[in-house]
């Protein structure tokens, strides 16, 4: 998942969660724009719905989308003049219209409720949604098999924030499971986000854990792969003898960019088998 990816899901989370917890109604009419995207068969999609109550809380999302996944063929984003299309969610339905012109576009799109999806979630511990929750799930196509198959992989009930950014980041069932296999306990739902987001998966954690390093905590993953702590340079590392080193040792070599080379320099320097402290000061006061 990219980083413009992880924004926009971040993004969506806090409009959602910012909003008061009022039923959810009908529908809402917002707007749409969408313009060329760089992959073949997709297209940049942005939707606005604004001031959906007293608060004047929003929801936005912008992502680059399946042409067919929003209900419009290549032909009809060709066309200069009037255009309308429409897109249905388990959630609900969005009806678009608008004009488009050199495969650039935009208008209104209205939003309607579907309340069966509603109750539906009701039943899996997701109760007084808003309008706002309701159309950020059918954005991101949150359906209640979705919402079931997190719930069977350990995580029912969670905060209706926290599922979108499951959703949007592409946290599923196999993930989950995954994850929770390579670190049975102590295992947060915002561990999953940031993995997922960091693309941390069980078989990079497994196979630092094969070559000595101690990997024992989510957050020792999350730190490692932030600074880009990749099987290839902790194979070298092993390979210059620094094998059995914790979470924090690693990171403390990474982020002060001590490599292989440069262990090799401070042992032609006379110091044979220095240690991670010695390595880390040494490289900070630049000494060698």
């Amino acid at each position: 998942m990219n980083v413009r990816r992880f924004a926009a899901a971040l993004t969506l989370a806090v409009s959602l969660t910012a909003a008061a917890a009022v039923g959810a109604q009908a529908g809402a009419t917002g707007t749409w724009s969408i313009q060329p995207a760089a992959a073949a068969g997709q297209a940049h999609f942005d939707v606005d719905f604004a001031d959906l109550d007293s608060s004047g809380s929003d929801v936005h999302h912008s992502n680059d989308v399946d042409l067919a996944s929003i209900g419009l063929s290549r032909a009809t984003l060709e066309t200069n003049g009037h255009v309308t299309f429409a897109f249905e969610r388990e959630a609900g339905t969005f009806t678009c219209d608008g004009t488009m012109s050199d495969g650039r576009g935009g208008g209104t799109v209205t939003f309607n409720a579907n309340a069966d999806y509603q109750a539906k979630m009701r039943a899996l511990g997701y109760d007084g949604m808003t309008l706002h929750d309701q159309i950020g799930a059918a954005l991101l196509d949150v359906t209640t098999a979705y919402v079931e198959s997190i719930a069977r992989a350990g995580y029912p009930h969670m905060p209706f924030s926290k599922l979108i950014a499951f959703r949007a980041l592409g946290v599923d069932e196999t993930f989950v499971r995954s994850m929770r296999a390579t670190f049975p306990s102590d295992l947060t739902a915002d561990d999953l986000i940031a993995m997922r987001a960091l693309h941390v998966t069980s078989d990079y954690v497994n196979e630092l854990r094969a070559m000595g390093f101690s990997i024992d905590a989510p957050r020792n993953a999350i730190s490692l792969m932030a600074l880009h702590v990749d099987a290839a340079y902790a194979r070298a590392l092993a390979g210059a003898g620094y094998s059995h080193l914790t979470a924090r040792e690693l990171v403390e070599l990474r982020a002060m960019k001590i490599d292989a080379a440069y262990i090799q320099r401070v042992r032609d320097h006379g110091i044979k088998n220095p240690t991670v402290e010695q390595l880390v000061r040494l490289k900070a006061m630049n000494i060698i």
